[in-house]
């Protein structure tokens, strides 16, 4: 759907990036099914909603960022090879150094 706007900001995507084939993720809750503390209130949201997927099938490649350091490329190398083995590694288009 890639002339589908969105008001949320982060779900909008400028148009000259949609070759990235990014995925976002946005789920519907209706207020009805909301969790509800013991005084009826709504209860704090949890920290993380865990989604299962199957990352060989959802990820092809990774693209490291252009200003990483070196151990965050170590420490991102290290957790792909480990996690989604079948997956690129690629350096930024935007990285300019040697």
């Amino acid at each position: 759907m890639p002339d589908l706007h969105s008001s949320t900001v982060m779900f909008r995507k400028r148009p000259k990036f949609s070759a990235e084939n990014e995925v976002r993720l946005l789920a519907g809750i209706k207020m009805e099914h909301l969790p509800l503390d013991e005084e009826g209130f709504l209860a704090p949201c949890p920290e993380r909603l865990m989604i299962g997927v199957d990352l060989s099938i959802l990820i092809a490649g990774v693209i490291r960022g252009p200003k990483m350091t070196e151990e965050n490329q170590r420490i991102l190398d290290e957790t792909t090879a480990t996690k989604i083995p079948e997956a690129k590694i690629l350096r930024s288009r935007f990285d300019v150094r040697p």
